[in-house]
């Protein structure tokens, strides 16, 4: 990795004081900051549509791991041996520590300063729209179906094959009540669509000594805003057994700057009620080696099952 994409570095602004390596990146320090440098593969188009996005975003409010251009003004630089590489900006930052509900909550005040800022630069043109809630959760569903009938059918079940057996037809039906009260509501029709993260959680939140540093906008995409949200607290909730008095707290912090009205409260009750979870564990584990499965798969299932209940609480609390 030392080697390999250096030579691009010669198209850059900046000179390198020293380097280190990071999880799949080299990290540079520079005279103009500390960078990461990282090979890219892709077409570069959603690339170069977010990074125009991400320079015009005030970084006296937030910092993002934004594209720096070479000279030629190019996000993606060629280097000799053919390979494409992209240099980010990057800060001296520190994880979002999900126990300290300081900082998930000043994770939400960071989601709403984003989404502000990605909306007041957005230039009308509407690329890069999320799949439809409805046919996300329609395949969803459709995977658990499939997934149960293999269950049904195989002999000499694992203790995660049994539990999830038992309770299939449970989330099953969750997920077809939470479409039906999803099409009832018709968002596409009801509420507008604005700039997202596209996958706002905690593994994509730091924060420096001053601001919280957002990462990873390779998912971002036009969608209800209100998502990004679900998706922050969806994992969060998780950690803390569906603490109703936090998940009012969290959704009061956001609506404090970005205001939230009876539709992306009805949307996000809608969102809650789909046993995405479920369907993330079943999806992983079909996808996987099924001669063995970690004991971690059980333990995170048997949680979910401990927790159903405290969830259906909350979503009635946010209907409520």
């Amino acid at each position: 990795m030392f080697e390999k994409g250096l030579d691009i570095l010669e198209k850059y602004d900046f000179t390198v004081e020293d380097m280190k390596k990071g999880r799949g990146v080299l990290i540079l320090n520079t005279d103009k900051g500390p960078k990461i440098l990282k090979e890219y593969r892709g077409s570069g188009k959603h690339l170069k549509w977010s990074a125009d996005l991400l320079e015009k975003i005030d970084s006296e409010k937030l910092l993002v791991d934004s594209c720096i251009r070479n000279i030629e003004g190019e996000f993606i630089t060629e280097s000799d041996d053919g390979c494409k590489y992209i240099v980010k900006n990057w800060y001296d930052c520190r994880d979002c520590d999900v126990k300290n509900r300081d900082d998930i909550f000043r994770g939400v005040k960071a989601l709403a300063t984003l989404h502000a800022e990605l909306n007041q630069n957005a230039d009308g043109e509407m690329l890069y729209m999320a799949r439809s809630l409805k046919d996300e959760m329609m395949g969803h569903n459709q995977e658990i179906r499939r997934i149960r009938k293999y269950l049904y059918g195989k002999n000499n079940r694992t203790e995660f094959e049994l539990l999830a057996t038992g309770c299939c037809d449970m989330f099953y039906e969750e997920g077809v009540a939470a479409i039906k009260d999803l099409m009832d509501f018709n968002p596409e029709i009801r509420m507008d669509k604005g700039l997202c993260h596209g996958n706002y959680n905690f593994h994509n939140l730091c924060f420096s000594k001053d601001l919280p540093v957002i990462l990873n906008f390779d998912k971002q995409n036009f969608n209800f805003l209100i998502v990004d949200l679900y998706t922050f607290m969806r994992k969060i909730m998780e950690k803390y057994n569906w603490d109703i008095t936090l998940g009012f707290q969290l959704i009061n912090e956001y609506d404090k700057r970005h205001t939230i009205c009876d539709d992306d409260i009805r949307l996000l009750a809608i969102l809650f009620s789909y046993p995405e979870k479920f369907w993330k564990l079943l999806n992983g584990y079909f996808n996987s080696n099924k001669a063995w499965i970690p004991r971690k798969k059980l333990d995170k299932l048997n949680c979910l099952v401990e927790q159903n209940e405290k969830r259906l609480e909350f979503i009635k609390s946010i209907y409520s």
